[in-house]
């Protein structure tokens, strides 16, 4: 790769950054492109160049997000960690997304079409085919049941996950329960009657 590409393609991504560091914290329409560019040391006209457009930088933020996301996901399905151990980070580990944003960004993303569109064929599409995948697998090594339907357990793991991630988690309302993560996840695995083959 020669010099000026990798020059450009840092520099791209640290605009991208300093646009992710902003929106952890203000609204986008409180985000300014002259304020990204002081962030990331660069010339408004330089954003214009890359991304034409403060709508163009957010698409690149949040596609940058998912691919971080995906990437986690997929270490985390083809490690050679026990199912249990997948299905723990898959559950335990915060969906960044959805957690380091600002309030506004997440409601702006969510009601914008281009946006929706984005998540649904580069995150929602991609993740199904992952832990298809993984549940797949599992279901082969005798690790999961093979009677119960894969969109029940997708819609199980992530009410656990959704509930883990909420502030008012009803699997953590207490201190004592938040040590509970190995019985939670059993319970998950075995119901609770603890039955394990």
């Amino acid at each position: 790769m020669d010099g000026f590409k990798v020059r450009t393609d840092k520099k791209r991504e640290l605009i991208i950054q300093s646009a992710l560091v902003l929106f952890k914290s203000f609204s986008p329409s409180k985000v300014s492109i002259r304020e990204i560019a002081g962030q990331a040391q660069v010339s408004v006209v330089t954003i214009y160049n890359y991304f034409g457009s403060k709508e163009g930088l957010i698409v690149e933020v949040v596609r940058t997000v998912l691919s971080e996301q995906l990437h986690a996901a997929d270490q985390i399905t083809q490690s050679d960690d026990s199912t249990e151990e997948k299905l723990a980070a898959l559950i335990f580990t915060k969906n960044e997304l959805l957690s380091q944003f600002h309030p506004d960004f997440i409601s702006f993303i969510m009601n914008d079409p281009q946006m929706k569109e984005l998540i649904e064929t580069e995150f929602i599409n991609k993740t199904y085919e992952m832990i298809t995948t993984f549940i797949n697998d599992a279901k082969t090594e005798g690790t999961i049941s093979p009677d119960v339907p894969n969109d029940l357990i997708m819609k199980i793991i992530e009410l656990y996950r959704k509930d883990i991630s909420s502030g008012q988690s009803i699997l953590f309302s207490d201190q004592e329960s938040r040590k509970n993560h190995e019985i939670i996840l059993r319970t998950l695995m075995y119901g609770i009657s603890g039955y394990k083959k």
